[in-house]
Parts: C-alpha cells; sequence; structure tokens
C-alpha cells in the first residue's frame, strides 16, 4: 500500500544529485519511506507562512515540500539543499 506519492520538481532534482552520495541516499531513503510507511513526524515541521508547506530533516540537509491531502495523497518536494542554504530564494 502507498502512502504517498513523492514527485520531485526540476529544481530538487538538480539539487539532488549535487548532493554527496551518502547524504543523497539517506534522502532517497526516506522519500522512498514516505510512498511506503507514510509520514514519520518526528523530522517533519510546518513551514510558517506556508499553508501545505513542510520540511523534512534528513542529517543537515532539508527537503522542502507541498503536502496534498484531500484528494490523491501526494507529495510534491521543490526544494533539497544543506539547511544553511535551503531557504534563501
Amino acid at each position: 500500500m502507498i502512502a504517498y506519492r513523492v514527485f520531485l520538481e526540476e529544481r530538487a532534482f538538480k539539487s539532488l544529485k549535487q548532493i554527496p552520495n551518502p547524504f543523497k541516499e539517506n534522502i532517497l531513503k526516506t522519500l522512498r519511506r514516505l510512498e511506503t510507511s507514510g509520514i514519520d513526524t518526528r523530522n517533519i515541521k510546518k513551514l510558517k507562512g506556508y499553508k501545505d508547506g513542510y520540511r523534512l530533516r534528513v542529517n543537515n540537509y532539508r527537503v522542502l515540500f507541498v503536502k496534498n491531502d484531500e484528494t490523491n495523497k501526494t507529495i510534491k518536494v521543490y526544494a533539497i539543499g544543506h539547511r544553511r542554504d535551503v531557504y534563501k530564494g
């Protein structure tokens, strides 16, 4: 059973390709876990100022996404990056 369908926007995909391998593997493993098990709220926080925006913490990296629960249980990842850079424009 799929808990959520995860989609990466082009910007997030490009950022993911630039992340060093051990961290990239952890991020991908965590995103796969969202698809199979659903959301583990320990590492997820709602972003202030965004209606459906959330951030997922994976080591020193952050995955920013929008969650759609009402219609189709999707997660759209729009940014991935180091915690010091990901929130900047």
